[in-house]
């Protein structure tokens, strides 16, 4: 995603995806398995049992230790490298994660958990929680970052095609 991030298009919803997901796996791994202190919590949304957490917090160990934590950052400040049509890319679909992130659907669009979201949203019941983590601001605070990142080197001509 970082050299060829220019040629990526739609293709960056499932990068991004991914990283809201490591990101999700890194809160967990620091021991906290939500964003509660920023949002509003739902007292109907289901809390994550004990040994469900647990392996969260053992799978998000294993998986930082193998990623680093520089290339994810490096993906978000490397922004200031794309063309005007690849930061528009770039920001709409990191809008679109982040949207969903907010709306709890964190797993949407990725691949084995559509069918999932596809069948909750025509009122099938489903037996899986997937997707229904409860609201996050990851890519919210990523978006706040490459907005941050771009902002004095961008002209207002490609701000308006990205705020459109």
């Amino acid at each position: 995603a970082i050299i060829d991030g220019e040629n990526l298009g739609e293709s960056w919803s499932p990068i991004l995806q991914c990283i809201s997901q490591l990101g999700r796996l890194h809160l967990f791994a620091s021991g906290l398995d939500s964003e509660d202190q920023f949002l509003q919590s739902d007292p109907s949304q289901p809390k994550i049992s004990e040994s469900a957490r647990e392996m969260e917090e053992s799978n998000g160990k294993a998986v930082l230790a193998a990623v680093n934590e520089v290339l994810i950052d490096k993906v978000f400040s490397s922004s200031v490298t794309l063309s005007a049509r690849g930061i528009v890319d770039f920001i709409e679909q990191l809008i679109a994660v982040s949207d969903a992130e907010i709306s709890g659907d964190t797993k949407k669009g990725i691949s084995g958990h559509a069918s999932a979201t596809r069948a909750s949203q025509q009122g099938k019941v489903s037996k899986s929680n997937h997707g229904t983590e409860g609201p996050r601001i990851f890519s919210l605070q990523r978006l706040v970052e490459v907005a941050d990142y771009n902002m004095d080197i961008r002209p207002r001509l490609t701000w308006s095609q990205i705020w459109e």
